[in-house]
C-alpha cells in the first residue's frame, strides 16, 4: 500500500489504467453512459489517453452498472434517467442484453419503495448488486481523477472503494464526523476541489500528506454516480513537481497523526 507510484513523465501518451506508454485511444470520465447529453444541458467530461484494451476491460462493468441504476434513477425521476434509461432498454432487448437481465434478476426480490419527495409507496424488483463489478467501475473513475489531478499514475491494487445507496450518504457524513473519521474529516474541509459534471454526477476531493521521506499522499475521494455513492481512498507517492503542483492548488492537507518526522526514525 506504501510503495512507490508510476510517475507520468509523458503524461500525455501514459495510459491511465496500466501505466504504460502509447496510449493513442481517448477515454471520457465519468463514463459516457452516465453523462449521455440532455438538450439544455452541458455535461462535463474528462479526456484522458488510454489503449484500447486496458478501456475495453471495464465495459462490460460499466454497462451491468448502468442497467442496474436505470430503474431506479426512473423510480426518483433524475435528470440523466430518460437518456440512461432509454440506452439501457435498448441494450437489454438484445440476445447478449436479455441473459445479462435475467442473470440480473435472478436473486431479485419483491418490494415496496417510498418515494422521499411524494411519499408514494410503489412496487419494485430489489436487486443484490454485483460488488466486485459495481466497485471496478468506481475505482477506474477513482484513478481517472487521481491522475487528471496529480498526473500520477495508481494501480489498481491501491485504490479502496466502498459502495453505499445514494440516500445513505447524509447517514454516513453525520456518522463519520461523530467519530472523527479522518475520511470524512478531510472531505468537509472547504478547499475541497468538487466538480459537478452533471446534476447527478459528481466527485469530491482532497489530497491528505501522510509522510514526507519520502512523500506519501492519500486520496480522500467521494463520487456521487446517479443513485450510487462511492467511498474512495488511495494512496500514491508523486514526484516534487507534482506534489508542489497540487499544494500550490491548495488541494493538500497535512495530516498531523499520520505524518512522520525524520529524527523520529
Amino acid at each position: 500500500m506504501t510503495g512507490p507510484s508510476r510517475q507520468s513523465k509523458g503524461a500525455r501518451s501514459l495510459c491511465y489504467l496500466c501505466g504504460e506508454m502509447g496510449a493513442t485511444s481517448k477515454d471520457h470520465l465519468p463514463p459516457k453512459l452516465f453523462l449521455p447529453s440532455i438538450p439544455g444541458s452541458n455535461p462535463q467530461r474528462l479526456t484522458l489517453k488510454v489503449h484500447v484494451d486496458c478501456n475495453n476491460r471495464y465495459s462490460a462493468d460499466e454497462e451491468y452498472l448502468r442497467d442496474l441504476i436505470a430503474p431506479e434513477a426512473g423510480f426518483f425521476a433524475m435528470p440523466s434517467a430518460g437518456p440512461i434509461g432509454n440506452a439501457a432498454d435498448r441494450a437489454l432487448a438484445r440476445p447478449q442484453g436479455r441473459a445479462r437481465r435475467s442473470k440480473m434478476l435472478s436473486n431479485s426480490v419483491s418490494m415496496e419503495v417510498r418515494d422521499s419527495r411524494s411519499g408514494e409507496v410503489r412496487l419494485a424488483r430489489g436487486v443484490t448488486p454485483d460488488a466486485t463489478r459495481v466497485n471496478n467501475v468506481g475505482r477506474k473513475i477513482a484513478r481517472g481523477i487521481i491522475f487528471h489531478d496529480t498526473r500520477c499514475f495508481v494501480s489498481e491494487e491501491r485504490v479502496f472503494v466502498h459502495q453505499f445507496p445514494g440516500h445513505a450518504v447524509e447517514d454516513l457524513k453525520k456518522i463519520g464526523r461523530k467519530i472523527g473519521d479522518p475520511y470524512w474529516d478531510a472531505l468537509l474541509q472547504d478547499n475541497c476541489l468538487h466538480t459537478n459534471y452533471a446534476d447527478d454526477v459528481a466527485v469530491r476531493r482532497l489530497y491528505t500528506l501522510e509522510g514526507i521521506e519520502p512523500i506519501l499522499l492519500r486520496a480522500n475521494m467521494a463520487i456521487m454516480l446517479m443513485t450510487q455513492f462511492f467511498c474512495i481512498s488511495a494512496d500514491f507517492t508523486p514526484d516534487d513537481e507534482q506534489f508542489a503542483t497540487l499544494a500550490n492548488r491548495g488541494m493538500v492537507l497535512a495530516n498531523p497523526r499520520h505524518m512522520v518526522r525524520s529524527d523520529d526514525r
